[in-house]
């Protein structure tokens, strides 16, 4: 992720990130040949008697940087919007048996797009780079069945690069 010396030292609450600023890189997983990253990431938000958790990715544009406005068209000099993926378990304020961690996977199904994990104790998600979402707000249920993401057996998954030589990303844990 490149980011110009003007855009680093500026100083951004929380709220305008849409939650806790945090730097995941995910390398290109809209396949617009820039690098896209999770941005932040809001743990433990009320909603009713429960709470839910989002990480925010953003898109990569030409200029180097992420762009955090939204912006739906198809100039590749500019980035998409960016979209809060809902996650079962928080990134920051779950302790280590609940807890989701948020890893690139590289690309796991050979469409020349990064793909991610969601990984957990009980679940792992392989969420699958795509050329667009649905909508600004999207949930792991919702992208299994647009067929964007798997589930997985429980247990910490981690991208482990091309392991068995099909010139394809693998996933493995321990």
């Amino acid at each position: 992720v490149q980011v110009s010396g003007e855009e680093a030292s500026q100083t951004l609450p929380a709220v305008q990130l849409g939650g806790q600023p945090v730097v995941i890189s995910l390398g290109d997983i809209n396949g617009d040949g820039f690098g896209d990253a999770i941005v932040s990431v809001r743990d433990r938000v009320p909603d009713g008697g429960g709470f839910r958790n989002f990480a925010r990715i953003a898109f990569g544009n030409a200029s180097g940087g992420l762009e955090a406005n939204f912006d739906f068209d198809d100039d590749p000099a500019t980035s998409d919007a960016p979209i809060n993926l809902e996650l079962p378990e928080p990134v920051l304020f779950g302790g280590s048996d609940h807890r989701s961690i948020i890893s690139a996977a590289g690309d796991v199904d050979g469409d020349s797009r990064a793909d991610l994990l969601i990984t957990g104790p009980n679940e792992t998600y392989l969420v699958y780079g795509a050329a667009a979402f649905a909508s600004s707000l999207v949930s792991l249920t919702e992208l299994i069945g647009q067929g964007l993401a798997v589930r997985l057996p429980g247990g910490f998954l981690t991208g482990i690069g091309d392991f068995n030589g099909d010139l394809r990303n693998d996933i493995g844990g321990a």
